[in-house]
């Protein structure tokens, strides 16, 4: 296959690759299981968007093996994930999911506190690390890339909406589609001679839009002229803060040590 134009394409090139793509602690994914878990993401997004609504989902989650998987999810159905950023509170957070007319938010019991109390008329909450997500995401474990679309998925397709520091007021959502983000990917591959043993390392939490453009974005790319290698591979870490062998390895973002504190912050 040559050089894709769609981040569709380059998951649906990790389906029949068993090769190590994805790690979060102590769990490894194949590329296949990665393209398997998005399709059956994307089968179950497709059937939670009414017609009438914007292909729109909010993702506040940690570096966890979820993250990485809605965004090869949204990119196969061709919907567009909005990073929502647990740092917010409150009305601030409200309106961020708001303003970026999601109609599914996928989160973790761990930031189910952020959401006491707001007011999300129309949002449909999925609780990723709960038997009922399990049950629910069980029903579609045959999906395979394609099966499921909202629509045609074009480069000029909506991929990411990542909000603005909001230093002049509340954050925007700026757009990214689906061909400028498989470019910047290429781009980065090229820059840095990324080869096919490469593991790529994300310490950059996911709901920042520098964490997918210039991390998750390159993983599934090859250099030009090169035979296709095996996609970069993600490795997560649940340290707060995934697509090519090239492994993806995601990671909490360390805490800042204080000035005069001797200590250097343990590796991962």
């Amino acid at each position: 296959m040559g050089s894709a134009g769609t981040v569709a394409e380059l998951v649906q090139r990790q389906w029949g690759d068993h090769r190590p793509g994805l790690r979060h602690e102590d769990t490894v994914l194949s590329h296949h299981q990665v393209a398997a878990g998005a399709a059956a993401r994307a089968a179950l997004l497709v059937d939670l968007l009414s017609a009438d609504s914007e292909p729109h989902l909010g993702v506040l989650l940690d570096n966890t093996l979820e993250f990485p998987l809605w965004l090869s999810a949204a990119a196969l159905a061709g919907a567009a994930v909005a990073g929502i950023n647990p740092t917010r509170r409150g009305a601030e957070l409200a309106r961020d999911i708001m303003h970026t007319d999601c109609r599914v938010l996928v989160t973790e019991r761990a930031h189910l506190p952020l959401l006491d109390g707001l007011d999300l008329p129309g949002v449909r909450v999925l609780v990723t690390d709960t038997d009922a997500y399990a049950e629910l995401l069980a029903d579609y474990a045959g999906a395979e890339p394609g099966d499921a679309v909202l629509g045609e998925v074009r480069s000029a397709t909506r991929m990411l909406l990542y909000f603005t520091s909001g230093s002049t007021g509340a954050p925007k959502a700026a757009i990214c589609t689906q061909g400028r983000l498989a470019a910047a990917g290429q781009s980065l591959v090229d820059h840095f001679g990324v080869r096919r043993d490469d593991v790529h390392y994300v310490c950059m939490p996911m709901f920042h839009g520098n964490a997918v453009i210039a991390d998750w974005a390159r993983t599934g790319r090859r250099r030009r002229g090169r035979p296709a290698p095996p996609l970069l591979g993600l490795r997560l870490s649940r340290r707060r803060t995934g697509l090519r062998r090239h492994v993806l390895h995601l990671c909490r973002p360390r805490r800042a040590v204080p000035a005069g504190d001797s200590r250097t912050p343990r590796r991962p």
